[in-house]
């Protein structure tokens, strides 16, 4: 028993002499536990493998920042090929407005002649601007009503047939040109009446043959000119407003244009003005 106790106080003398004795190292590991526990409760984490993939994307933060030069470099060079490939392409298109403008004109007033407008003339205004989401143009639309007349902004002297009427004229160019499957006009007929609305009428026709036009009017002329008819109405049901849509027969079709006539009480010649406005 002696001797077991004197190998290990043997094998303790051994492993006290290889002991260092260092106050200051054993100061800098207790400050390096603070810290990594510091760590731990700064970035919410509980393990060294969680800190050391946090180390891991900010030194990859860092090495971002420290190319920052470089990247904003490369996007400022982007950016000036890209604004000067949209100068290119809004010149171009700058040039086939310009070119194509008098056709537009011509087509506008022709179309307005057609609804009453005799002497009218339209002009498109073309100036260059800064590059904006529709190109380099500022486009202003001019017109004048009446033989002899001055040409001013069209929001400042069109009265509200005459906006009604350049309204459908664009429609029906633009409709021309383009594939349209549906058109939608919103009382596009507010202040034309008699001779007018029938014309008008007549050219929503011609555009309903290559599209389907869906019109809300409270013209007669207007109405009387549709394939199909649809009434919408509400009623006050519960305390509730409700809309409803109807589908009209042809006699429930000239009962509702003989009130656009007449007004709640339908008179005889309201009906008989309906009927021939069908037929």
């Amino acid at each position: 028993m002696t001797i077991e106790l004197q190998d290990i106080l043997n094998e303790i003398n051994v492993f006290s002499s290889k002991v260092e004795v260092n106050p200051n190292k054993l100061d800098e590991i207790n400050q390096r536990i603070a810290l990594i526990y510091q760590l731990k409760t700064k970035h919410k984490v509980l393990t060294i493998k969680e800190l050391l993939e946090i180390q891991s994307e900010l030194e990859k933060s860092v090495f971002g920042l420290e190319n920052l030069d470089l990247e904003i470099e490369k996007l400022t060079i982007e950016k000036s090929n890209l604004h000067q490939e949209l100068t290119e392409l809004a010149h171009k298109i700058s040039e086939e407005r310009k070119k194509i403008s008098p056709i537009v004109e011509q087509e506008l007033e022709k179309t307005l002649f057609r609804m009453g407008l005799e002497n009218a003339h339209f002009s498109i205004s073309i100036e260059n601007q800064e590059l904006t989401t529709t190109g380099q143009d500022k486009i202003k639309l001019f017109f004048c009503a009446n033989k002899g007349g001055r040409l001013e902004s069209i929001e400042k002297v069109a009265s509200g047939g005459e906006i009604a009427r350049v309204s459908l004229a664009i429609k029906k160019l633009i409709a021309a040109h383009y594939k349209l499957p549906s058109l939608l006009l919103d009382e596009i007929d507010t202040g034309i009446s008699g001779k007018v609305a029938h014309q008008m009428g007549e050219i929503m026709q011609e555009m309903a043959i290559d599209m389907q036009v869906l019109t809300i009017t409270h013209n007669p002329q207007i109405a009387a000119k549709g394939a199909e008819h649809l009434k919408v109405y509400k009623k006050v049901e519960q305390e509730k407003t409700n809309t409803y849509i109807k589908s009209l027969s042809k006699e429930e079709k000239i009962t509702e244009i003989a009130q656009l006539i007449s007004g709640d009480t339908i008179s005889e010649s309201a009906l008989a003005q309906a009927k021939e406005l069908v037929n």
